[in-house]
């Protein structure tokens, strides 16, 4: 896979995966098959994170009806990791 021609799909990091050595491959493989039962991943992000970020208003994040904690975590994990990355680059508010 070549820097640039993204968006990726998960079976084409799967099918990337498959050239690299065995003792590297199956563990890779068995996070990207984690990953994709959880079924999150899409093309593209369907929300804009900016929306859910805007001086002087709350967003709350309702995940009660995810019962999954891994798929919770990943949700979280994913949203913080982008606030904070908007934030330090001063693309939101504080």
């Amino acid at each position: 896979m070549k820097s640039g021609t993204g968006p990726f799909t998960i079976s084409m990091l799967k099918s990337a995966v498959l050239e690299l050595e065995e003792k590297t491959a199956m563990p890779l493989l068995a996070l990207l098959n984690e990953l994709e039962a959880l079924n999150l991943f899409d093309k593209i992000d369907s929300h804009n994170i900016f929306d859910l970020c805007k001086q002087g208003q709350l967003t709350i994040i309702d995940l009660n009806k995810i019962y999954s904690e891994r798929k919770k975590q990943v949700i979280v994990y994913y949203l913080s990791k982008n606030f904070f990355n908007l934030r330090r680059n001063n693309l939101i508010p504080p």
